[in-house]
């Protein structure tokens, strides 16, 4: 009778069933805590890489503005060009003043159009890098879909700034050849070069003519463009499809979709004034 007493006051086995009941929670919350990492894990990824994606866009961004603005520069050095042949000289005649002012009006327009040109270009290649920046950093297992706030065709907003203005003298009446009176010249484009390029163009040609009357003339041209449009961003929002956790996924469910959202934009430089100094800079 006493033996049975005690084999009913025994606790042998307890400990082996408090862990028996114990081990499937145990389970459950490892299995809950690497699911909660993986989650963390898949956020910070998805972040990160939206926030690469929005710098690399930037960073063309800012290339295209340097060089709109580096050829700005080119502009303001095309225009002094000509202000210093058209302004120094007395030209044959009214005609041979305007063929001057025309020709560097031409290289100052292509100059413009190379100006627009990049700006479409790059426009382009910063969707092209961030979807690449994407593309690398996305895993085999996941899908991830890129959004641009907006698709233009263009990095800058611009518009010419004001006109700027050159004057001439030309001579109206000859009187006759007098080398020791006046130093006339005339305009050669074939010497001036080509116009889709710039440099030391000089079309000047020097004999001596002297004038009866002289008159003087004036024309406008757009030297320089300048932004219209204050801020110039990259933003992206990076959205990952709804995917199977690591463990359990049948206990758990799929893992929600996952946003993450990032904004850039070239800065500290200055197109107007040709300053080439763009880099890119996390906004948001």
């Amino acid at each position: 009778m006493k033996n049975k007493t005690n084999i009913l006051k025994s606790e042998d086995g307890s400990i082996t069933v408090l862990i028996s009941l114990m081990l499937p929670i145990m389970v459950l919350l490892i299995l809950f805590v690497a699911n909660s990492g993986q989650l963390i894990y898949e956020k910070i990824r998805l972040k990160n890489t939206c926030d690469a994606v929005a710098l690399g866009a930037a960073n063309v961004q800012s290339i295209a503005g340097n060089e709109i603005g580096d050829l700005n520069k080119e502009r303001e050095t095309e225009f002094r060009k000509l202000r210093k042949h058209v302004g120094r000289n007395l030209w044959f005649s009214l005609w041979d003043a305007k063929r001057v002012v025309k020709y560097f009006k031409k290289c100052i327009s292509n100059l413009r159009k190379y100006q627009d040109e990049s700006n479409t270009y790059y426009a382009k290649k910063s969707l092209e890098i961030a979807n690449h920046i994407k593309e690398l950093n996305q895993p085999k297992n996941s899908h991830w879909d890129l959004k641009p706030d907006k698709e233009d065709n263009e990095v800058f907003e611009y518009k010419e700034a004001k006109k700027k203005h050159v004057y001439y003298a030309y001579g109206a009446l000859i009187r006759g050849i007098d080398p020791t009176l006046i130093v006339a010249s005339k305009w050669s484009n074939s010497k001036a070069g080509r116009t889709e390029v710039t440099g030391a163009h000089n079309g000047v040609r020097y004999f001596p003519m002297t004038y009866d009357t002289i008159l003087f003339g004036r024309s406008s041209i757009d030297v320089k463009v300048k932004k219209t449009e204050k801020i110039v961003d990259a933003g992206f929002t990076l959205t990952q499809e709804p995917k199977k956790f690591m463990f359990a996924s049948n206990l758990f469910g799929d893992m929600p979709e996952l946003k993450a959202y990032a904004k850039a934009k070239p800065a500290g430089g200055n197109i107007y004034d040709g300053k080439a100094t763009y880099k890119p800079v996390l906004v948001k």
